[in-house]
């Protein structure tokens, strides 16, 4: 967008549109089909594979739950 404005000073904006208007389509539509796929990919995996831990790891700590070490050393939390 930049080079389309500056490159030869504003008289040449409204000649360029096409391209501003290229440029902004393209990033819009980048825009959606990242988020779109991104959704596919995360909900295809919540079919095959556990997102979120288990409530009872999420409590007891996840450094504790997943790797067998404690972290946190003497600091308490408490259950909301």
């Amino acid at each position: 967008i930049r080079d389309a404005v500056l490159s030869r000073g504003l008289g040449d904006v409204y000649k360029r549109q096409h391209l501003i208007t290229a440029q902004i389509l393209g990033t819009l539509f980048t825009i959606i089909f990242v988020g779109i796929m991104t959704t596919i990919i995360v909900l295809l995996l919540k079919r095959i594979i556990p997102i979120r831990v288990s409530k009872e790891d999420e409590l007891m700590g996840l450094d504790l739950a997943e790797h067998g070490e404690q972290a946190d050393y003497g600091i308490e939390f408490e259950e909301k």
